[in-house]
């Protein structure tokens, strides 16, 4: 996979702010990433999709979500946090906080402007 597209600042910030899920920075190709995510152990993945990402990219990564949420269920839960240009940090580790813990929860992806 290639590097992550989330500015590191933002990584940084979820990941010390979430201890309780895998956290994912969107990679190119898409297909790589869907299968880490079925590898993952993990019972919670959250994806960062940054603003980085091409449309056609983008969008395959979170049309990706639901289904894979209905395909690790009942024993693991992902969502996904999409990361427009003018994201705030604050705003993302709240979100991914509100995801990560809302345990019964899974298959969401959360627009982050």
């Amino acid at each position: 996979m290639t590097a992550a597209p989330v500015p590191g600042d933002m990584l940084t910030a979820v990941t010390a702010a979430v201890d309780s899920a895998w956290i994912l920075a969107a990679t190119v190709p898409i297909g790589d990433m869907v299968e880490a995510v079925r590898r993952s152990p993990a019972e919670m993945i959250l994806v960062l999709a940054g603003s980085e990402l091409t449309a056609v990219d983008r969008a395959a990564l979170l049309a990706a979500i639901g289904p894979l949420a209905a395909e690790l269920a009942p024993g693991r839960r992902i969502g996904a946090l999409d990361l427009t240009r003018g994201a705030s940090i604050a705003d993302c580790v709240a979100a991914a906080r509100f995801l990560c813990g809302a345990e019964s929860t899974t298959g969401q992806v959360l627009r982050i402007t």
